[in-house]
């Protein structure tokens, strides 16, 4: 029997798909008292049903490199967790299931005209990312996250049928944001598929932006995250 239980939304743009399925597979592993490198962890998350997983296994920064086939596309680590300790605010602003799942959404991501532009930046915008976090900038990291944020969205409005995930409030969030960035605190947004928004930040501004957040109507909720050390073993059982 397998029982899993999640703290947060699920299909809210939460990411719960990745790490539910990296939480099964690292409890699978640990039930049947298997020894697994990190590649072969991130290769079996990536099998047990989300690619994303593939990622969560690893803790601090990481990043799943194109290519490679069932046994050797794994995720690596860019940074451990304690290099740099960004702060995540999630404005919440629907609890709800997504009306059009990921995989939906990927699907019709290739009807897009914008769908092959944005590949061909990728390669690029990698590279802004990896020297960002190595060098600790977020003055160059910032700008990219909100780029590719808005492309995603930009691609499944644009889509066949589109696909709108936004909600009001995701914009007055967005605004929220800006607004800060503009008086000087260290501030951007990146958004899943859905409504809901990461707020990223640093440790010095997160009281101070979880506030301004708080007090948006649409907000229903704040949770505030970091940069996790990967899936925990738990002596806790849920049955």
């Amino acid at each position: 029997r397998v029982a899993t239980e999640n703290s947060f939304p699920t299909g809210a743009g939460l990411a719960s798909s990745a790490s539910g399925f990296a939480a099964l597979t690292m409890a699978v592993v640990a039930a049947l008292e298997r020894e697994v490198s990190a590649p072969e962890l991130s290769v079996l998350a990536r099998l047990s049903g989300s690619g994303s997983a593939a990622r969560s296994v690893l803790g601090g920064y990481v990043e799943w490199p194109a290519g490679g086939g069932d046994e050797e596309g794994h995720a690596v680590a860019i940074a451990g967790a304690d290099h740099w300790q960004l702060k995540d605010l999630i404005a919440i602003l629907d609890t709800e299931p997504k009306s059009v799942s990921s995989r939906q959404g990927h699907r019709l991501a290739t009807t897009s005209p914008y769908f092959a532009p944005r590949l061909e930046l990728l390669p690029s915008r990698l590279d802004r990312v990896r020297s960002a976090i190595r060098e600790k900038s977020f003055e160059q990291l910032a700008p990219v996250v909100e780029e590719e944020a808005i492309d995603l969205h930009l691609i499944a409005m644009s889509s066949n049928p589109p696909i709108f995930y936004w909600q009001p409030g995701t914009l007055e969030v967005l605004a929220t944001i800006r607004r800060l960035r503009s008086e000087g605190l260290a501030v951007c947004a990146t958004m899943d598929a859905g409504a809901n928004v990461h707020t990223i930040c640093l440790p010095e501004d997160e009281e101070r932006i979880a506030a301004e957040l708080e007090a948006i109507p649409a907000v229903s909720t704040v949770i505030r995250d970091g940069v996790g050390q990967g899936p925990q073993i738990s002596e806790e059982h849920l049955f």
